[in-house]
């Protein structure tokens, strides 16, 4: 016998002959994340309280409005318990200061990105440095 297992996230991009009917024996489809999966989630990949406290309801609907994924959540909260980690403790500035630095890393379009690490980005740097060197 052989078994064959397939999984995409994507069904429009399944080439059209596999896609036919009868190629795969049971197709399931499994529907994306939602607001009421969030918390699970959440609660399923940390027991720390202090970090499960930080995800407001309000920031929940938030995440569904903006259609997070349970994966961007996965790696947040990796992120969080290695900075708790180091830090010894942290606070809601932190939680804050890695939301914003991961959501943008994990949804902005690889242009996006390239620009802020480019010409602009070591103008920022250099207007830092006199001003630092001015102290």
């Amino acid at each position: 016998n052989l078994f064959v297992l397939a999984s995409t996230n994507d069904k429009k991009m399944v080439d059209i002959a596999a896609s036919r009917p009868g190629r795969f024996d049971l197709i399931l489809d499994i529907e994306e994340i939602n607001s009421s999966n969030y918390h699970s989630l959440i609660i399923r990949e940390t027991d720390d309280e202090q970090i499960i406290g930080f995800f407001t309801p309000e920031l929940l609907s938030s995440f569904a409005m903006k259609k997070v994924t349970g994966a961007y959540i996965v790696s947040f909260i990796k992120q969080l318990k290695s900075v708790k980690k180091n830090k010894g403790s942290i606070n809601a500035k932190d939680f804050e200061d890695y939301l914003n630095l991961t959501y943008n890393g994990f949804y902005k379009s690889n242009a996006e990105n390239l620009k802020a690490v480019g010409f602009k980005r070591r103008m920022k740097w250099k207007i830092y440095y006199k001003q630092f060197k001015q102290k």
